[in-house]
């Protein structure tokens, strides 16, 4: 085979991780060397220093076989074996391999090590009824999931034992994972979300190395057949809507290695094109379980698109238009606004952000659009903002910004602790890292340039800051007290606007230590220097919107301060 054709063979997503590690590969094997390499070793430190972990939970592990690679399954059990963490059960289901030396490769493991179980199915069930079967084996309070061609990190059941150790009640558990490729090459590292119910619906983030309770997995039945190739996400769909979003917990560390190779859908999607149809089953089977209506639709980068149902379209939405505008930009933005709007009675509304909060204090309008006077690409833009604020959950949508080159200008904020914010994925054209610049997701901010808001919400949190001169921080700050409150910030880059060029675009923050920067930055660490934003790695810089890794801030967040479980403060 070529190879252009085994390139074009590559999933969008997938490919898309790939040449952002070529593109930071450095980057990448400094982080593992310099950082990985360190939080391994004092992670060797806690396993004999925590007298808890004696007497820690016993976490069994579910390997489904079927004629593997000898190496390959040699290197997956063997993973295992080299845990830090000793209290695992290994259950090995065979799924009718017919192989002679797949069958003396697991003898001779269940042989000489008592921990590692092995069933033999008497038929061929597939992926499915042989990861039940395994589970039928099964002993051990939680449950981790291993493919029999890859590789668990030495301390990957370690971190789990020591997050069910902090939060008893933990239902799900996953990591962060990468790529293994050619002679054993780590590459394409996924530096995941915490728990992000919308980007879930987007693409499975979970994935690996996700870890069940085992009662859970009773609950729900384990997996289904008919669902194979995407079983794992259908199985997550259904455990995730049992538990609470404090339950489920995002163990920021890169604990599973995928392997790469011909076969595997980590490096093609269309080996095996029957996993996208299986998951948009899944997902469709699961908004329906939620009574949340939707359709659901493949994306160009094999992740899922969920279209939620706008409401009475006939309901009033105020339009906020950036008070700073020129005349003539302001009657251009609200043409462009009316023309490409849906049946939506759209009332205008101007003056500053203070008049405006007592102008909508009477408004019998439900929703309210910010913007500065971007103009939408699509006439659904509304609909929608609308079909996703009107979840219960949601009480911010924020859209997409691009100039004319088709760069962004903006796709939402990240934030550290100390005030310092990332707009994310500007000037990237395409999916951006693991295709997040192209997925509905829940982030911790977006901006007032293209923000539709409940009314009543903007009212009750006594609208913007009107304190900040920063208005990024403004919006930062808006976004977090909403939150705090229990309400999910949602983005979405189907709703699609051009930054124009007359409109207060999207800048850098202030460089210079002005008066005005630090009192910002001072008001910001007082009302939020506790909390971190789960949305955005530890591991990426908060100055690169390319998200290039920091090794540095990996250490601070972590060896500097706990085990690095994700489990620091955050908004409630």
């Amino acid at each position: 085979m070529t190879g252009m054709k085994k390139r074009s063979m590559l999933s969008r997503v997938n490919r898309a991780r790939l040449r952002w590690s070529r593109e930071r590969r450095t980057g990448y094997q400094k982080w593992i060397k310099t950082y990985e390499a360190k939080f391994i070793k004092r992670m060797a430190q806690v396993s004999s220093e925590d007298a808890r972990l004696r007497d820690g939970p016993l976490i069994s592990i579910v390997m489904p076989v079927y004629r593997p690679k000898a190496e390959h399954l040699i290197a997956a059990i063997e993973s295992v074996r080299a845990q830090l963490y000793v209290n695992w059960e290994l259950c090995i289901c065979d799924d009718h391999s017919m192989c002679e030396n797949t069958a003396r490769i697991l003898a001779g493991y269940a042989g000489s090590d008592d921990r590692i179980k092995v069933v033999e199915r008497a038929e061929n069930g597939h992926i499915s009824a042989a990861s039940n079967d395994a589970l039928t084996l099964c002993r051990g309070e939680f449950v981790a999931l291993l493919d029999q061609d890859d590789v668990l990190a030495p301390h990957a059941l370690l971190m789990v034992a020591l997050v069910v150790l902090e939060v008893p009640d933990a239902g799900v558990i996953y990591s962060d994972e990468d790529l293994i490729a050619a002679r054993d090459k780590r590459v394409g590292p996924y530096m995941k979300s915490d728990w992000n119910l919308y980007l879930f619906r987007s693409h499975n983030m979970i994935s690996h190395l996700g870890v069940y309770r085992r009662s859970l997995l009773s609950r729900v039945g384990g997996f289904r057949v008919g669902y194979e190739g995407s079983q794992d996400y259908d199985l997550a769909l259904r455990c995730i809507e049992l538990c609470n979003d404090r339950q489920i917990i995002h163990i920021p560390q890169v604990l599973y290695h995928w392997r790469t190779h011909d076969a595997s859908t980590a490096q093609d999607i269309d080996n095996k094109p029957y996993v996208v149809d299986a998951a948009l089953r899944a997902l469709s089977d699961h908004l329906d379980r939620c009574n949340i209506s939707a359709s659901v639709e493949k994306t160009p980068s094999a992740s899922y698109r969920v279209r939620y149902a706008a409401p009475d379209m006939r309901s009033e939405v105020a339009v906020v238009l950036c008070n700073s505008l020129h005349a003539d930009i302001r009657d251009m933005a609200e043409r462009a606004l009316a023309e490409h709007n849906v049946q939506c009675n759209l009332v205008f509304i101007t003056g500053s952000r203070h008049e405006v909060l007592e102008i909508l204090r009477n408004s019998p309008a439900e929703y309210v659009y910010f913007s500065d006077g971007s103009q939408p690409l699509s006439g659904d833009w509304l609909r929608e903002m609308l079909g996703i604020i009107s979840q219960d959950d949601v009480g911010i949508v924020g859209g997409k910004q691009i100039d004319e080159k088709g760069d962004v200008v903006h796709a939402g904020y990240a934030v550290d602790s100390s005030g310092r914010y990332l707009h994310l994925h500007r000037q990237v054209r395409g999916h951006g890292n693991a295709g997040r610049a192209e997925l509905i997701q829940e982030l911790c901010a977006v901006s007032s340039g293209c923000m539709l808001a409940r009314r009543d919400l903007f009212v009750s949190l006594g609208g913007f800051a009107l304190e900040y001169v920063d208005s990024a921080l403004a919006d930062i700050d808006f976004c977090q007290r909403a939150r705090r409150q229990g309400w999910r910030v949602v983005w979405t880059p189907y709703a699609l606007f051009r930054a124009i060029d007359c409109a207060p675009l999207v800048k850098d923050r202030p460089r210079e230590e002005s008066p005005s920067v630090r009192s910002d930055q001072h008001r910001y660490i007082a009302q939020w220097g506790g909390v971190d934003d789960g949305y955005f790695s530890i591991h990426l810089s908060i100055c690169e919107p390319q998200l290039k890794l920091d090794p540095a801030r990996s250490e601070a967040k972590t060896l500097c301060s706990g085990w690095g479980l994700g489990l620091q403060s955050k908004t409630e």
